[in-house]
C-alpha cells in the first residue's frame, strides 16, 4: 500500500513539474483538453435540437465566448495544435453551428429595411478563432473552406453594417477571406464578393 501511494505522489510531483514548465503541453498531451471540450458541447447538441438554436439555448454567451478563446490560444501554439482543433471541431459540426447561430443574419422589428446579426459579441471570438486556424497551415484553412464556414462569411458580407461590432465582423470575414485567397482556396466562390 505504501509504495502504490508513493507512486502516486510521485507521479503527481512529476505532472506538476511538466504542467508548471509547459502548461499548455500538458492541456493538450496529457489531460486532452480539445476532445474534452468537443464532448461538453455535443451533449446538447446531439441529444437537444440539431441545430444552431440549441447552442444558445444549452450555453451561455460567456461560456461560448470562452470557448472560442480557449481554441484560439491552444491553436496558436502549433499548426499541430490548429489540425487537432480543426478536426474536432468541424466533424462534429461544432463550429459550423456557431458560426450559423452568431453570423445569421436577421431583421430588426423596428427598422425592416436594416439586417442585423444575430450575436456580434459571440461572431468575433468565433470568427477570431477561424481567423487563427486558417493562418496556421494550408491543410487547415483548406479544411476551413470546404465546410459551411465560406457561406456564412458571405452571409455575414452581404449585410449593411452600420455598428462598430458589425462592422468587426465584416473586418474579420475579409481577413478569413483573404487568407483563403492566399493558399488559392475559396476562388470560385470569390465572383460573389466582387457584387458585394
Amino acid at each position: 500500500l505504501y509504495s502504490t501511494t508513493n507512486a502516486n505522489s510521485e507521479s503527481a510531483k512529476s505532472d506538476g513539474i511538466s504542467f508548471y514548465e509547459d502548461p499548455m503541453w500538458t492541456l493538450l498531451s496529457k489531460m486532452q483538453i480539445i476532445p474534452v471540450i468537443v464532448k461538453l458541447l455535443k451533449i446538447y447538441t446531439e441529444t437537444n435540437l440539431a441545430s444552431s438554436e440549441c447552442l444558445f439555448h444549452c450555453y451561455t454567451r460567456q461560456s461560448l465566448i470562452a470557448i472560442c478563446g480557449i481554441f484560439t490560444m491552444i491553436c496558436v501554439r502549433s499548426p499541430g495544435a490548429a489540425c487537432a482543433i480543426v478536426d474536432n471541431v468541424i466533424t462534429s459540426d461544432i463550429l459550423p453551428l456557431l458560426m450559423e447561430s452568431a453570423l445569421s443574419p436577421s431583421y430588426s422589428e423596428s427598422n425592416k429595411d436594416h439586417c442585423i446579426y444575430t450575436d456580434p459579441g459571440v461572431a468575433i471570438p468565433c470568427l477570431v478563432l477561424v481567423c487563427t486556424l486558417a493562418r496556421q497551415s494550408r491543410h487547415v484553412a483548406s479544411r476551413l473552406c470546404t465546410s459551411s464556414i465560406p457561406h456564412y462569411l458571405q452571409a455575414a458580407l452581404a449585410v449593411k453594417a452600420e455598428s462598430d461590432l458589425e462592422w468587426r465582423v465584416q473586418k474579420l470575414c475579409l481577413i478569413i477571406w483573404r487568407t483563403f485567397l492566399r493558399y488559392s482556396l475559396a476562388l470560385p466562390r470569390s465572383s460573389i464578393l466582387v457584387t458585394l
